[in-house]
């Protein structure tokens, strides 16, 4: 049984590859987490389980950080491991579990998942009398070692190359906070009366000459252009935001993405690229 998509989406940190086992550490960090996929398989017949869970950046951090000591944080007394609950599904709750334990001379990684019971506070626990999915994955403390060495070295390259656009993002406030309605505009005064006009006294008629010169041929006027003129479209911040911020810009592109093209428009003065960019993805969605 498993519980993977049909398609690869994440890259690969590191994979620990077995006979019969495997586990892969994978960059979700677009959603802020890290994703660990483990399966049993048997050669020439494929995966016969997966199972899979996503990891919280400070979560990870203090796993990581203590499998590269050589240790294993506590958070289950019982049984001396690292246990951590986590829940998915729109529709049926599916209950995820990570649990890490120490041996002197073995790190033992499972994955499970199984039905899942929805709270009142949005969290999902498992229903304990209901049967799980699990993958076992046993490592050697050196293995489990330069795992955890190589999952960190890529949390602080990937830290270092976006710490700019983060930051950038982190403190763009929203467009409703930065353009505040202003005040509804009052009652349409009446005009005032236009003052009365005295009369203008007649010009005295001029003395006709002996030869009236004839007066010159009118020219016809051309036709007064009455179709509506094109208003030159705005490419500035409020634009790009007004049009991020429509459903149908949330629903085509990811907001980190959002914020990635805007931060880039601020710095290079070229908000005409980023709304063209936002526009071709509603359009490929629509």
């Amino acid at each position: 049984m498993s519980d993977q998509a049909g398609s690869r989406r994440h890259y690969r940190i590191y994979s620990q590859v077995t006979a019969t086992q495997f586990l892969h550490i994978e960059d979700a960090l677009a959603i802020g987490k890290l994703r660990l996929f483990a399966g049993k398989y048997q050669r020439g017949q494929g995966a016969t389980a997966t199972a899979h869970h996503h990891l919280d950046l400070d979560d990870a951090r203090l796993l990581f950080t203590d499998l590269a000591a050589g240790k294993v944080p506590v958070t289950d007394e019982k049984d001396q491991s690292y246990v951590e609950y986590k829940g998915s599904g729109g529709g049926i709750p599916t209950s995820h579990i990570l649990k890490v334990q120490a041996r002197p001379d073995r790190v033992f990684i499972e994955l499970s998942y199984g039905p899942g019971e929805r709270m009142a506070d949005g969290t999902v626990r498992p229903v304990h009398s209901a049967e799980r999915q699990s993958v076992s994955v046993a490592l050697t403390w050196l293995e489990a070692r330069r795992l955890a060495l190589a999952v960190l070295a890529h949390l602080a390259a990937w830290e270092a190359a976006t710490f700019h656009a983060r930051i950038a993002a982190a403190l763009t406030p929203p467009v409703e906070d930065v353009y505040e309605p202003g005040p509804a505009p009052g009652p349409a005064e009446e005009p005032a009366p236009a003052p009365a006009e005295e009369p203008i006294a007649a010009a005295p008629a001029p003395l006709p000459s002996e030869e009236p010169t004839p007066p010159p041929p009118a020219k016809p006027e051309p036709p007064a252009d009455t179709s509506p003129q094109p208003q030159a479209e705005r490419a500035d911040a409020t634009a790009y935001w007004q049009l991020a911020n429509t459903e149908a810009a949330r629903a085509a592109v990811d907001p980190a993405q959002i914020k990635e093209w805007a931060v880039k428009a601020q710095q290079y003065k070229r908000w005409d690229l980023a709304i063209r960019r936002l526009k071709e993805a509603i359009a490929q969605n629509q």
